[in-house]
């Protein structure tokens, strides 16, 4: 069975980084074999350096998205996409003067660690 969910119905948490918009993931059907969510991430406001215990692939879809992985930096720009790979230390920012909006797949239950910190489920990544 199919299930089509608008933008305005999809479950949504806010960091001060981004926010997320789930629209598939073991949340909205529990036999889900793959977790999608939108993000948008204001100008200014870098997320948290971090390590994601899943690979996550990231398409942009608006603005452009500056990504520092493993000590490498690239800026990926609309209608790109990259891999961010699982146990690679990340940071994520909106590139340029505009917001970055992005659609990113993976396997559900992602789990990422800030810092030296334990282990947190990613909410959206469900």
């Amino acid at each position: 069975m199919s299930s089509i969910r608008s933008l305005d119905e999809l479950d949504i948490v806010a960091t001060p980084a981004a926010t997320m918009r789930t629209y598939a993931g073991s949340t909205t059907r529990p036999s889900a074999d793959v977790a999608v969510w939108r993000s948008e991430l204001p100008v200014g406001t870098p997320g948290p350096v971090h390590v994601v215990d899943r690979d996550h692939v990231v398409v942009v879809l608006d603005g452009a998205l500056h990504v520092e992985m493993d000590g490498e930096t690239t800026v990926v720009p609309k209608g790109g996409a990259v891999v961010l790979v699982a146990g690679a230390t990340r940071q994520l920012a909106a590139e340029g003067d505009g917001p970055a909006v992005t659609l990113t797949a993976a396997r559900p239950g992602s789990q990422a660690m800030i810092g030296g910190g334990d282990p947190v489920e990613v909410p959206w990544a469900r």
